[in-house]
């Protein structure tokens, strides 16, 4: 079977002008990450990931970084 070639995608997130913060809050933010997702993307704002539980890795160029449950991790 043929690797699924990684797509990149860039999300745009509008905010008001004097807005600091975008929080998407809910448990339809509660996604599974991990294996089996080819697809990357990045935003033009910087994102804050917070794992509730389980664990994982996320991986910035060369750069692996491992966390689990009750951690919150700066994207980018």
């Amino acid at each position: 079977m043929q690797k699924k070639k990684p797509r990149l995608q860039f999300r745009y997130y509008e905010m008001c002008a004097n807005e600091q913060v975008l929080a998407l809050l809910g448990e339809s933010w509660r996604r599974p990450y991990g294996d089996g997702i080819s697809d990357l993307h990045f935003h033009n704002y910087m994102e804050i990931g917070i794992c509730y539980e389980g664990h994982g890795k996320s991986i910035l160029q060369e750069h692996v970084n491992f966390f689990e449950g009750e951690t919150v991790r700066k994207l980018g």
